[in-house]
């Protein structure tokens, strides 16, 4: 969507807040989760987030791609992408890996490039590294 090597697809939608809906609290996802409506709370998400032109998010969020075309009052923390398409607004701070910006989009706060943090990368390179500060013992045939 934002270009082919971040490409990410909204196609495939888990799970919907519709329109007509105001959710309040903290909301959990895994998958792509599409907001119609308004949710007032923290929104902590493994995958996508994709707010609608009727959309509305009081609260901060937390996600891997996140895109908004409608109205968000906190600050945004995007593990991946950020994309404020022109009918969107973001009031409030951003912290993402790649950050977009359409024409005539308004974006009011301050933004730094999401790093992870080094505690993820070591244990990342310490699961896939085996350790070779230990001596091998080999098994003598009889």
């Amino acid at each position: 969507m934002f270009n082919k090597k971040r490409a990410f697809s909204f196609s495939q939608i888990d799970s919907l807040i519709g329109k007509n809906t105001i959710l309040e609290g903290v909301v959990h996802s895994v998958g792509t989760l599409r907001i119609d409506g308004e949710i007032k709370g923290e929104i902590i998400s493994e995958g996508n987030i994709f707010l609608s032109e009727e959309g509305k998010i009081t609260g901060n969020i937390k996600a891997s791609n996140i895109l908004i075309s409608g109205k968000v009052i906190g600050d945004i923390v995007a593990t991946d992408s950020l994309r404020i398409t022109s009918s969107g607004r973001l009031l409030g701070n951003s912290n993402a890996k790649t950050f977009v910006i359409d024409e005539n989009a308004i974006f009011e706060g301050k933004s730094k490039q999401y790093i992870a943090s080094p505690t993820q990368n070591t244990d990342k390179q310490n699961s896939n590294t085996q350790s070779t500060d230990k001596p091998v013992k080999k098994k003598e045939k009889k």
